[in-house]
Formats: structure tokens, C-alpha cells, sequence
């Protein structure tokens, strides 16, 4: 599925696109469905990444946390910093980032495990950030 928003000034086109999967993305572990969401920016010639997300739904809690278990696992020897905690009417919240010099590409990326309240349904939201959102406050 392809979604584009002109920006009617001109300035260019933002164009999410969606791909549907229902097999894990990590081998030995169980998933119901998940969507991988690129979000692109088009002017002229010029297109730039905006954003990418991942959504992942289980069919039941021992899956979630399996898959949440073995994404802390993957990610911990790859960040220089990373933060695990638990919001309540959120879920849990797992980020990590790296600021090593020899590495390219992804810097922050933030996992949120949560149980949806009306449905009562596990799923995890993989987001790519730009930012690492807690940095740390600088005191003056």
C-alpha cells in the first residue's frame, strides 16, 4: 500500500509505503503479522529516508516475549548506550544507540513491547530514530 501527501507548496511529495509479512523476521521465533512502514521524501530529484518502522503481532504473551527477550539480546553488544524501562499504560520501552566512529548507517533505534488494553493483544513497534530520546540533560 502506497500513501502519498503532496505538500502543495511546491516543496514535495512525503510517500509512506506499507508491506505486510506473517513470517517472523527472526529465524526460531513466532509472529502473527506484522507491517514494515518506509516513510520518503521526494523533491525533484532529491529523496531522502523520513522514517521506518516495524509492527509486529503475537498470538500470545510467551511469543512477545520471546521475540522482545531475543531483540534486547541482538542490540545490547551493538550500542554505546541503552536504556530498558517500564511505563505503566504504556509497556515496556527498550533503546538503543551507538556512537562509535567506525559505524554507519542506523543510530537509534527504540523497541515498545505492549499489551493493547482494549483488545488484550501483544505487539511490538520498532522505530528508527534520528535522536536518541533520552539524551542526557546538560546542566548549567
Amino acid at each position: 500500500m502506497d500513501v502519498g501527501i503532496d505538500s502543495g507548496d511546491g516543496g514535495g511529495l512525503e510517500v509512506t509505503r506499507s508491506f505486510v509479512f506473517t513470517k517472523s523476521p527472526v529465524a526460531g521465533l513466532s509472529i502473527k503479522k506484522g507491517s514494515v512502514n518506509v516513510t520518503m521524501g521526494e523533491a525533484g530529484d532529491l529523496k531522502k529516508l523520513l522514517g521506518l518502522s516495524l509492527w509486529i503481532g503475537f498470538a500470545n504473551k510467551a511469543q512477545a516475549e520471546a521475540f522482545f527477550d531475543n531483540l534486547k539480546k541482538m542490540f545490547l553488544p551493538l550500542s554505546t548506550k541503552h536504556d530498558i524501562s517500564y511505563e505503566k499504560g504504556i509497556g515496556w520501552i527498550a533503546q538503543y544507540s551507538t556512537r562509535k566512529s567506525t559505524d554507519a548507517g542506523i543510530k537509534d533505534i527504540g523497541i515498545f513491547f505492549i499489551k493493547q488494553a482494549m483488545t488484550k493483544r501483544y505487539e511490538m513497534r520498532i522505530e528508527i530514530f534520528n535522536e536518541f530520546s533520552f539524551e542526557e540533560k546538560v546542566v548549567q
